[in-house]
């Protein structure tokens, strides 16, 4: 737990074992954490990454990499932390389904949206996603979303820098 550090609402246990415990936010409305290395990751090398993911009642869960600040924390709810960061890239596991963003999900100064619509006819579902051009809003990948079984307990993720490829498996 010493190269990590909890943002926002998140909060690390260690435990007996020698591992620790992750909640990336407590069961209320309107949280947003994240666990973060303490420093950046050198994209030209690849790495490789894995998880013990439980996803409780909220939105899901999102793996991003941005170009900002590492204590910086995405927007909350259907944005699953992600919108908002700059030049980002990941992906999410979306266990809402979203029909769209709500007026509380479109920032104030701009008007545009954090989120967009979900893929038709999948209530939860796993995506590659970025902020768009705007620097807010996370744009899904929908030709990448597949649909999930939320039970999923391995998170691996793995970055092939030669390729810039990410790849997410469950």
């Amino acid at each position: 737990t010493n190269n990590f550090k909890a943002n926002g609402n998140a909060s690390v246990s260690d435990t007996s074992r020698g591992d620790a415990t992750v909640t990336l936010t407590p069961n209320k409305t309107d949280q947003s954490g994240n666990l973060t290395l303490n420093s950046q990751i050198d994209l030209n090398y690849d790495f490789d990454m894995t998880a013990t993911v439980q996803l409780g009642e909220g939105d899901g869960i999102s793996v991003g990499f941005h170009t900002g600040n590492s204590d910086q924390v995405g927007r909350k709810g259907g944005s699953l932390g992600f919108a908002t960061l700059p030049g980002a890239f990941g992906w999410k596991a979306d266990t809402y389904n979203n029909a769209g963003a709500g007026n509380e999900d479109i920032d104030p100064t701009t008007g545009y949206p954090y989120f967009g619509s979900d893929p038709d006819r999948m209530n939860q579902f796993g995506a590659f996603v970025t902020t768009d051009a705007n620097g807010l809003t996370i744009d899904t990948d929908k030709k990448s979303a597949q649909t999930i079984d939320s039970s999923y307990t391995e998170l691996h993720v793995y970055y092939t820098a030669a390729t810039h490829t990410l790849t997410i498996t469950l």
